[in-house]
Parts: C-alpha cells; structure tokens; sequence
C-alpha cells in the first residue's frame, strides 16, 4: 500500500493446467498502491494477476489503492488513499465502472474544519448495510525516510472520522473522536451492531455502542473503549481488527510486534495469541484475515511487505506457519505497507474471476493455401500408405498469438516465427498449459532430412517455452523420441488427469502416452481403429468430465472413439454415420451434460456446423451450432469454453476465432477474432491462460541505506537485508556505518532483470575507503573502458560464482513513470554518492548548506518504496 488499509481479500490455490479461468473457492485479493493495482494471489503466495489495471485509462484514475470491500451485487470497491475517492469496478473482470463516492462527499458542515472523505483507510459494510470509511483528513504525506504518515499543520484539516455512506454512496452521518483532532483511523470492525475503530495515534481502540441508534443530523461521537495507554493494557500502535469465529476479538500491534486478543464485549484483555512478530519473518503485524475453515489466520507485515499464515486451531494455535507471500514475488505486486483485510468467495461476486486471462492462439499460418499442412494417401483398405507435407521442410512458419481474452484485441507475437539465429515452430496445430510451460507441437520439425523419398521423411517433436515470456526452453520431445514408436506428424496434445501428455498423429501411430515430467515415451495407447481394423488417422484429443479421452478419428473413418485410461477399454463413442464430416475439434459443455463436434473440412459444401450429443451415451441431439446460424464459421479446429459458458472455435480455413453463447449463438455476429488480426493465418490449437504481460515473478527486496560517519557530510552505501544484518552485527563495521531511516528500507528493487529493468552495479572507491558508487551499464562500460581515467579508481563488487560481473539490482530507468524517481548525489568532500528520493531531493535542494555539499546529478532511476 502506500498507508492505512492494503485490501486483502483470500484464495485457494489453483489447479495446475490448462484450465482456462479461475474457480477457486475464495481469493485473496491485494491493493498495490505503489502501482495503483488490485492483485491477486492464491493461498500459497503465488501471484495470479491484476484484477484492477495501473493504467490510469482502466483504472479510472485510481491513486494509491488501499481499502477494498464488495457490494452485495458483487462489485469491487476500492478507497484511494490519493486521489482521495472510493472507485468501484466489476467484482469479476475489473472493469472501472465509475467513482462510487468523489472527495469531499459527505461531513456535517463546518466552517472551520474539513470533514468531508479526504484520505481513505479501511472501508467496510456493517450490518446495517451501508459503508463505513476511517477518513484520514490530517493526512499530509510521508516522511521521506521513516515512510510514516506526517500529520497537516493545516488547521481545517485538523480532525479524523468516520465517515458512514448508504448503499448506493449518499451521505447518512459522521462518528467524531472525542479528541476532536488527529487520530489517524485505521481498522474497523463490528460486534453485533456496536461499531469498533483504531485510532493508531490515540495508541486505542474506540466504539459506538449501537449504529442503530446513530443521530444523521449531527455527529454521533465515538468512546474510548480499549486504551493502550493503560499499563495494564500491552496495545502498542494498533493496525487491524478481527471478530474471529472464536468469539474473541484479534487486534495487530504494530509498534509491539505482536497479535493480542481481547474480549470484544467489555474489551478486557486476554493474551498475546503471537510474540515477537518481527522474529518470525512479520515486522509491523496489520491486516488481520480469517481462512473460510476457520484453521489458520494471515497478517500481514506493514514494515516488512508481506503477509504470514498462523495456525488458528489445536496446540498449534498462534504459530506462524510460514512467510507465505514474501518481500520477493514480483514488481507488479507493489506490495506495500498493509492494513486491511477481507474474505470473499465466487458466490460473493457472482461468479469465479475472469480476469487477466489471455486467449492463445497457434498460428498455423499455411501460406500453401487453404487446405490441410500433411498430404495423407490411402490405400485401397483405408490404411495410411504415405503421408508428406503440404509445406516446405526446414521454414519456419508458425508463431503462437495472443490475444485478450475479453476483447480478442490482439496483444503480441506472443512466441514468434523462429529463423536462423534463433529456433522455433516450424508448423503448430496444438498447444497446452502445464505450471506456467507452454508445449507446442512442432509437425513441421523434419526428424530424418537425409531420406531420399520424402514419403519416407518423419515428422514431428514437441517444444516448451515459458509461459510468462515466451522464451524457448528446449524440447520437451524430441523428434527421434517422439516418433521412435511410429508417431508422425503430431496434431493434438494435452495432459492426463494422471500428470502424463496424449499425443496424436495425424500421420500415423495412432495415440500415444508419454511422461507428463520427463517426456519419456510410456506408451502406445492405440494405433489400430479396433472397429474398423484400419490404421488410426487420430486429429483432436479431449478428456471428458468421466475421466476417459476423447479421440476423433479422421478420414478412413471420421467418428469419436472413447478410451478408458484406467481400465483401457476402447468404445465407439459416436459412429461415422452421427459423426460431422472430419471431426477434428471436440468439447464437452462446462456442465458435461452434451458433447460437443465440429466439421473441420465440408467435403460436401455445406455449411459448416457444431453438433451435440448426449455427454454420457453418445447420443445424437442435433445442433448446438447450426448451418443458419453459425457465425460465418467454415471449419472447426479447436474448441474451448470460457468459464462464463462461451464457446470458442478456431476457424482454420476461416483463419479467424469464431465465439457463440452457452446456446450456439453467436455473439456479436460470431467472428471474435478476425482474419489477420495479429497476423492469423490458419489458426490451430487455442488455450486460455494468464496473461503473459502480468504473469512474470521477479524478485523484489528492500535495499537500506548506511552512512559512513567517517566523513562530516557523510558517504553513504546502500546493502540488502543479509548485508544489513552483516554490518549491524560486526563491531568493526557498525561503529563506521549507522543504518539509517529507523531500519526501514531505503526503496525496493529487483533482484533479477526484467522488462523495462535498468542493471546497476555497485563499485567501491580505491581512493576513499569506503565509499561506493551505483551506475549503470553504459555508465559502467564508460568507467572501465580501455582509455578511461577511472578504471584504476574503482573495484567491481558484484562477481557470482562464475567470477563475472552482475548488476547489484535492478530499478525502472528514469522517466520511466512507474515508480518514484530518485536522484543521484555526489557529495562534493569525500566524491560518493546519495540517492534521494522527491522529498529528500527537495530538502537538499532547497537547504543551501546542503545544497553547496552535494552535486544534483539528475535522476538515476525510478524504484517501489
């Protein structure tokens, strides 16, 4: 967060797999203040995406998210502790859906102090319905280097509240703190109808015994009701309150590193339920949150940035399980200083999330024309007697696109055409998602070139790339693997309830099974049409609700066999008389109830359709998708339902992505996609997965900042949290270097490159001990260039275990607008160097003793704080 309340709401940890959507049981959503974001993240600390966008055209102008809650029809609020607002977006999608309450709304008139929404910590409903906002009005920024909150010397902003809004964002009333000055309000809570509520500066927890009989003429005022100012009482900063399903009432400490329970009746104390927070990876304890089962509680860490799971039931009750979310996880979290916390399931918004999701495309991209990419001739028994491509070995033709899954904007080449620098795809008809690896058939990778009839060539492999960058990262199958048992031209893949990978050849070997880990070949689950003794031409793969795997067999015998992977039963599915023509793509509806079957290639010229068959026996139930209402579809490839009940269908021959409602419908005409949109040319295997722009972990950690008190102005280092603890622990080294900033970071950096991620490196000075400097590569290359001055006056520090030299972190370059800038400094008496961030660069600017001390060398880099 930036400060107040981070929204946590929770999740369960997704299925591994090409699921298509999120249908998790709860989420844990996160406000990213530092990047104006929602996120999300599942149970086990793995990020799952923005659901709220940084860009301020999606987001509504959203600055500095903080308190989150949700409507009773499922919408998204979330308070700005910035902008100073409370924005509201779809539940589901994060869709911005307009300003809920503007500031300044709401407060009883005064003409001498403001009461109107200002700085928005915690919002929550209460059970009269309406919405209860803390409402930090004496807010006035950060303290540059502790990053705690610094109060207006303004006096008609003098005075903190709580604001209460009704459904529907109209003003009912005020509750005042009986100081009638600051008080910095943060939790909130409620027992039966008695409203509870933190005043972090009042170091106390005060109440208003019954909301029911709140006066909406005036300000009702609030009472002390828990005084941390008692010695009897351990409170010390207090952050976040929970009414947990025990019946006691849960409140963070922040200045005293503790979890405290209280009885939430006459708020009497009863223990500390955890000690010493900041020993066990939490410092600053705030949001509170209670998992569904009720068997653990997650705080997060205001000071540390991360959140904690603790055991809430048996003898284990008040260990902290582990650091679940760590400091490290990813730039985009902009996991700040967190406060608030709040559950919510899929019934909550209506529906599982349908957010951040992509839609994957294999761009099969025949620029042989329209028609299939392998010729397959048969004999005179209908078995295979050559098959050979319809393209031109060893060119790279196919790419994988992306698009959004919501809009079918194009986004990118997601996994581009390879070429002689680089390798690639030659020809793709199938893609799947296994733990963030994309695999991808390569039906065009030519295994045995030197052949001198091309009937007798192989063909096939299978890649993996990085779901999160498209990188190539080998092949998982290779080409003499894959077709050693007599598999050519591989067409379809996907992954078993079992872990393993079903592979199909177009050009022979029927299907075959191979180990979803290692690749290795397992088995040949079958070759031979068993109902017509013909060689198996096997195109699309689908595993039903039953557990079985769905075969359409093509060509000398177009029907859909079923295969029982446990028992290893074989059944005719559909029979080729109920079957489509060339049943290439299969799918089940979201319910299992009908199986659905497309027409790859109308050998008859009739119009292309979808048809549906009973999803147990096979039974035919005419149409989902009709000839005169089909959405302008001429093949169906590939199919793949959204989690909202939509069906999409990759159109190959139409070169285009075709989507129809729950009934066959199309939607909005039909076509989705279009024809050369990104440029799709042929369109194969789709998969929905997450959207590769918001999907990549990079590690983040908190650099501090040390000064060397040798020097009367000071020269300045700047360490991670395991060279921190070195310097503080080695007498030699603290009595030179104090830790400055209260032990609070100095800013957060990367730990590993990334997009758009600026390398510094750190160099230590031969000619005054102990002063250092950050620069980057070109600043880097400069100094240590053959013909430089400087070479000789600097060590290089950051060698790994190869002996080369790395980057130290990584940060935004300058003007990159995402995070705060922060300048570079040379101190003017020793030649090292401070960074500063806007506040401290002003200070130095504007202090002419200073000023005169330090050289102003301009922005170096943008950085989280």
């Amino acid at each position: 967060m930036i400060f107040g309340k981070t929204g946590i709401i929770s999740t369960h940890k997704l299925s591994n797999g090409e699921l298509g959507f999120m249908n998790p049981e709860y989420y844990i959503f996160l406000s990213g203040p530092t990047d104006n974001t929602v996120k999300v993240a599942d149970p086990e600390g793995n990020f799952l995406g923005n659901l709220v966008q940084s860009d301020p055209s999606l987001n509504g102008g959203l600055v500095g998210t903080d308190g989150l809650e949700i409507t009773v029809n499922g919408d998204l609020l979330v308070g700005a502790v910035l902008s100073e607002n409370i924005l509201r977006y779809n539940g589901r999608t994060g869709e911005f859906l307009g300003e809920f309450i503007p500031r300044d709304s709401g407060g009883f008139f005064d003409p001498e102090r403001q009461t109107g929404l200002d700085t928005v910590t915690q919002i929550k409903f209460g059970p009269d319905g309406n919405l209860y906002v803390s409402n930090f009005i004496a807010f006035d920024g950060f303290d540059p280097v502790t990053r705690e909150p610094v109060l207006s010397t303004d006096p008609t902003q003098s005075v903190d509240n709580v604001l209460v809004f009704d459904p529907s964002g109209n003003f009912l009333t005020q509750y005042d703190f009986p100081s009638g000055g600051p008080e910095i309000p943060l939790g909130i809570e409620f027992v039966g109808n008695k409203l509870l509520v933190v005043s972090r500066l009042d170091n106390a927890i005060y109440k208003f015994d019954d909301i029911t009989s709140a006066d909406l003429t005036q300000p009702n005022l609030l009472t002390p009701f828990i005084d941390g100012n008692d010695p009897d009482i351990p409170l010390n900063g207090p952050a976040g309150l929970l009414v947990a399903s025990d019946g006691n009432l849960y409140v963070s400490s922040l200045d005293s590193q503790q979890i405290q329970r209280y009885n939430p009746n006459d708020g009497s104390f009863i223990d500390i339920f955890v000690d010493k927070t900041n020993e066990k990876g939490i410092t600053g304890p705030s949001a509170l949150l209670e998992t569904p089962d009720s068997k653990e509680l997650i705080v997060t860490g205001f000071s540390s940035l991360n959140a904690a799971r603790i055991d809430f039931e048996g003898a284990d009750a008040g260990t902290v399980i582990d650091v679940f979310i760590p400091v490290r996880g990813n730039t985009t979290w902009g996991f700040g200083k967190n406060e608030g916390a709040k559950i919510v399931t899929p019934e909550d918004i209506g529906g599982p999330l349908l957010f951040n999701k992509s839609l994957y495309v294999s761009n099969v991209n025949n620029t042989f024309g329209v028609g299939p990419v392998v010729n397959i001739n048969l004999d005179l028994d209908g078995n295979i007697e050559s098959v050979t491509p319809n393209f031109e070995p060893g060119v790279y033709y196919s790419s994988i696109l992306e698009y959004n899954a919501f809009t079918g904007d194009f986004l990118k080449e997601f996994v581009p055409k390879g070429s002689a620098s680089q390798d690639g795809i030659f020809f793709s008809s199938g893609i799947t998602f296994k733990d963030n690896i994309l695999y991808a058939n390569d039906q065009g990778f030519q295994v045995n070139s030197g052949v001198e009839n091309p009937a007798d060539s192989l063909y096939g492999r299978i890649l993996k790339f990085d779901a999160r960058t498209g990188e190539l990262l080998g092949e998982f199958i290779s080409g003499d693997n894959l077709t050693a048992n007599g598999l050519n031209f591989p067409e379809d893949l996907l992954f078993g309830p079992d872990g393993d990978i079903y592979i199909s050849g177009l050009g022979g070997g029927g299907v075959q099974k191979f180990d979803g880990v290692t690749g290795a070949y397992e088995e040949t689950i079958i070759k031979t049409n068993p109902f017509t003794g013909k060689d198996l031409i096997a195109a699309g793969l689908n595993f039903g609700p039953d557990g079985n795997l769905y075969i359409s067999s093509v060509l000398n015998d177009n029907s859909i066999i079923q295969y029982n992977p446990t028992t290893k039963a074989v059944e005719q599915f559909i029979a080729p008389e109920f079957a489509p023509q060339i049943p290439s793509g299969s799918t089940f509806t979201p319910d299992g109830s009908l199986f659905l079957d497309g027409t790859f290639v109308s050998l008859d010229g009739s119009p292309v359709t979808i048809q549906q068959y009973d999803g147990e026996t096979g039974e035919s139930k005419g149409f989902f998708v009709s000839a005169s209402n089909n959405g302008g579809l001429t093949s169906a490839s590939r199919m793949r339902f959204d989690e909202g009940g939509n069906l999409y269908v990759s159109d190959f021959n139409g070169s285009q992505i075709v989507r129809f409602d729950g009934n066959g419908n199309p939607i909005d005409g039909g076509i989705f996609i279009p024809s050369g949109s990104g440029g799709l040319n042929n369109p194969g295997g789709i998969a929905f997965y997450a959207s590769s722009s918001e999907n990549k972990q990079i590690d983040i950690a908190p650099l501090y900042r040390f000064k060397n008190i040798s020097y009367t102005t000071g020269a300045y280092l700047f360490v991670g949290e395991e060279e921190k603890n070195s310097i503080l622990a080695n007498p030699d080294y603290n009595k030179t270097f104090k830790l400055e900033g209260g032990g609070n970071p100095a800013f957060q950096v990367s730990l590993e490159p990334g997009d758009n991620l600026t390398g510094f490196y750190r160099l230590r000075s031969t000619e005054l001990a102990g002063t250092y400097l950050f620069v980057g590569k070109e600043e880097y290359n400069s100094i240590f260039s053959e013909n430089s001055d400087q070479k000789n006056k600097w060590v290089k520090e950051g060698f790994d275990s190869n002996g080369n030299d790395i980057a130290d972190f990584y940060a935004y370059g300058a003007d990159a607008g995402k995070g705060e800038p922060f300048n570079r400094f040379q101190n003017k008496e020793n030649g090292g160097f401070l960074f500063a961030g806007p506040a401290e660069t002003n200070s130095i600017l504007n202090n002419s003793s200073l000023a005169n001390a330090f050289i102003n060398q301009g922005e170096a880099f943008e950085a989280l704080v």
